[in-house]
């Protein structure tokens, strides 16, 4: 039987896809002032903020629900981690309401 790969990127580099909390919300400037810039996750104590991946539509609902988010899961997929445990690279896959 043969291992499983990891998903590669469009740049042909391995990305890694896991869930960690989410800590806020922050809000966009420019073309998403008013809805959702970034979500802030924390990642084993370190703060890191991903802003994309999110369609304007996500953006909107993240922005209305920002308030009860606190704590829930957010799905990331990633390139590898820094030094310092942040992320290279984190994309928005989505948030894991199944797992509350």
């Amino acid at each position: 039987m043969t291992q499983p790969q990891l998903c590669k990127s469009y740049t042909g580099k391995p990305v890694h896809t896991k869930k960690f909390p989410i800590v806020g919300v922050q809000e966009g400037k420019g073309k998403y002032a008013g809805i959702t810039g970034a979500i802030i996750i924390s990642v084993n104590g370190t703060i890191v903020r991903v802003g994309t991946g999110m369609t304007d539509l996500d953006r909107i609902e993240i922005w209305e629900d920002k308030d009860i988010l606190t704590g829930v899961l957010l799905e990331v997929s990633y390139q590898t981690k820094t030094k310092n445990g942040s992320l290279i690279s984190p994309v928005f896959q989505r948030i894991r309401w199944d797992l509350c």
